[in-house]
């Protein structure tokens, strides 16, 4: 019963573990449902530092006759720029390897900070007497800068892609080393509880034996036999009451 208990118990636990760990697993039904939320929000909304929605507003400006729509074009141009800016400071503060700190916090940003500047010191201030001249020349600046930054934001891509597959790659290794270990555990754990059984059963049926012969030999008269009674247990005293009845027998 109690082996029965111990590899019952064991193999509920592994098989639990194990199902845990396939559905928390890299490419698991969690981790494909996680992905899809991120990739939705993603393709949806433009990144904060990414500035094609910058990009994108300064084009409409150009068009913009309304006044209250230029207005309304300014104010969202600029929060982008505070967004672009709370977002960098964040990834300033996170450990990036070398090339991709490069890409996304150098050669990205310097990009970005030209356009901005441009934007903040020609574009926007000609935009609003309606100098056209001078906002597309500006214009044309902000398209360079743009260009490089959309450069620097692939190589940031073309990096960080290779850099999750390697991750992927990592995890699924690391899950499959800790399933190893897992069943390792198991099959110790189940064969260390046989074996002390075992054991524990052979020392009761030698004691148990030892108190049988005992027995036997009172049970036939033989009132003179040795009766080791040095053993600390349940054992030791059943012999000890034992040798006290040969005695008075």
């Amino acid at each position: 019963v109690i082996l029965g208990t111990l590899v019952i118990g064991f193999s509920l636990f592994g098989f639990a573990t194990l199902k845990a760990m396939k559905t928390l697993n890299v490419n698991g039904p969690i981790y494909q449902r996680i992905v899809q939320g991120k990739d939705i929000i993603a393709d949806v909304l433009p990144p904060p530092e990414y500035i094609i929605e910058s990009y994108l507003v300064a084009l409409q400006l150009t068009h913009a006759i309304d006044p209250a729509e230029i207005s309304a074009l300014v104010t969202r141009f600029q929060i982008l720029k505070t967004e672009y800016e709370s977002r960098h400071n964040y990834w300033l503060s996170q450990s990036l390897e070398q090339k991709l700190h490069t890409s996304l916090l150098e050669s990205s940003y310097r990009a970005a900070q030209t356009f901005y500047n441009e934007a903040t010191l020609s574009f926007l201030p000609s935009i609003q007497p309606g100098d056209h001249d001078t906002s597309l020349a500006s214009l044309q600046k902000m398209r360079s800068a743009y260009e490089d930054h959309r450069a620097a934001i692939n190589e940031v891509v073309s990096i960080t892609t290779v850099r999750n597959v390697e991750d992927e790659a990592l995890a699924l290794s690391t899950i499959h080393g800790y399933e190893i270990v897992l069943a390792s555990i198991f099959i110790f754990s189940v064969a260390l509880a046989v074996i002390l059984t075992a054991l524990i059963s052979r020392g009761i049926l030698r004691s148990l034996k030892t108190v049988q012969q005992v027995a036997g030999a009172i049970a036939e008269g033989d009132l003179n036999s040795s009766i080791d009674t040095h053993q600390k247990d349940e054992v030791g005293d059943l012999l000890r009451s034992m040798k006290t009845m040969q005695q008075q027998l």
